[in-house]
């Protein structure tokens, strides 16, 4: 057997491994597959792979079968995947823009709509998030507003806002504060756990231990979550 086949059982093996030890050493496919969060979503690739396997396994006496160098690398960075899942921090987009109760708000829809950003972290003084600034702000300020003559909406500010900003405004939308260790898995259980109660995590805010009074270190959107489950 030459060595990327040699490679390819090896990195098999720890999947296989992963398996048993994640389903209490009891072996079922189709329970490791459901229990995990990113095999569940490809599971077209690990039956193809492990197709592979099985070919390999009964050519094991010859090189009539051999996976290419492609495919091993690609099969290892699933692995990888599988085993090392990614963490907050490592899928948070950093350097989010952030603005204070004094930002004028025709520069930040500006901001918004030049940059695509549909969410905007409002800090206090303290560098903590204390509010979201997006198209709801917008909708329900005007919602109630609308018999009122706003006099130089140019000099508006987005403490004018501040009673249509806090992060529980909207009841069915949720910002979640996450520890920057929080991994892959757990985010995902955190939005279907809302989505049983007919509610929607908007987005992560990604904090050192996951407390609304520290420091922003990054936002995750569902969305952006979402691309980092494909193999």
């Amino acid at each position: 057997m030459n060595n990327l086949n040699n490679e390819f059982f090896e990195e098999f093996k720890k999947l296989e491994c992963h398996s048993k030890k994640k389903n209490h050493n009891r072996s079922n496919d189709k329970t490791f597959i459901d229990n995990d969060i990113i095999l569940s979503r490809n599971k077209e690739f690990w039956n193809r792979y492990k197709d592979y396997r099985n070919i390999l396994a009964h050519e094991c006496d010859n090189n009539h079968f051999t996976i290419t160098e492609e495919g091993l690398n690609i099969f290892k960075n699933a692995v990888n995947k599988i085993l090392n899942p990614l963490t907050a921090y490592q899928i948070c987009i950093k350097n989010v823009f952030q603005v204070t109760e004094n930002e004028n708000i025709s520069i930040v829809i500006k901001k918004m709509q030049k940059e695509n950003f549909s969410n905007i972290p409002i800090i206090d003084n303290k560098k903590n998030v204390i509010g979201i600034f997006n198209s709801y702000t917008l909708f329900t300020f005007f919602l109630n507003n609308l018999h009122e003559i706003i006099i130089e909406p140019q000099k508006m500010t987005i403490k004018d806002f501040k009673q249509y900003y806090s992060l529980d405004i909207n009841e069915d939308v949720k910002f979640e504060f996450i520890s920057k260790n929080t991994p892959i898995e757990e985010m995902l259980n955190l939005i279907d756990r809302y989505k049983h109660k007919n509610q929607k995590i908007e987005a992560f805010l990604v904090t050192e231990n996951g407390e609304s009074s520290q420091k922003l270190l990054g936002i995750i959107t569902s969305f952006d979550l979402l691309k980092h489950l494909n193999i």
